[in-house]
């Protein structure tokens, strides 16, 4: 009689499950950064003016809708996967008004990036990888470009300003 050992989890997961699992912790990171939590006096990001807007949220509810469908392609039809992949760590990123595609962000696109190069040809996996840098490269060259980072229209002063204001303390 044969006994079967049941396979890791690492192995029981599918690449796209690996995808949709990267984009769920880098969201939850995300909006972890931008939340005061309790014992904190700041949050540790400060989050744009357009995060918790509707419209911000909207877009990181189109992003998350592209990185689930890029991870439920990665399997049949992995460079048009990527493309969404992509797509979604842009448009994950444009509320957050940053530069440059954070990690969090970035990181269910280099997990399909892995994916596509240990599993497919050479050239499919070149140009995977340059693609991916490609799209780091041109999002930012745009925001530099665009005189660099999205900002609220009042300067960090005026918000330091207005926050002493609000909590009935001497403005500078």
């Amino acid at each position: 009689m044969q006994v079967t050992f049941p396979s890791p989890l690492l192995r029981r997961l599918s690449p796209g499950g690996w995808v949709v699992l990267a984009w769920g912790a880098g969201l939850a990171i995300t909006f972890l950064m931008r939340l005061r939590l309790p014992g904190e006096w700041y949050p540790a990001a400060r989050p744009a003016a357009q995060f918790f807007r509707p419209d911000g949220l909207a877009g990181m509810a189109v992003a998350t809708a592209l990185a689930l469908a890029g991870g439920a392609l990665l399997r049949r039809r992995p460079l048009p996967a990527l493309a969404l992949l992509l797509a979604a760590s842009v448009a994950g990123t444009t509320p957050l008004g940053v530069a440059e595609i954070p990690l969090p962000q970035f990181l269910a696109a280099e997990i399909a990036v892995f994916f596509i190069a240990i599993g497919r040809p050479r050239a499919t996996g070149v140009a995977a990888v340059l693609t991916a840098l490609a799209v780091l490269g041109g999002y930012l060259a745009v925001r530099v470009a665009d005189r660099g980072v999205v900002r609220d229209r009042r300067g960090p002063d005026d918000r330091d300003r207005l926050a002493a204001r609000q909590l009935g303390g001497r403005v500078p």
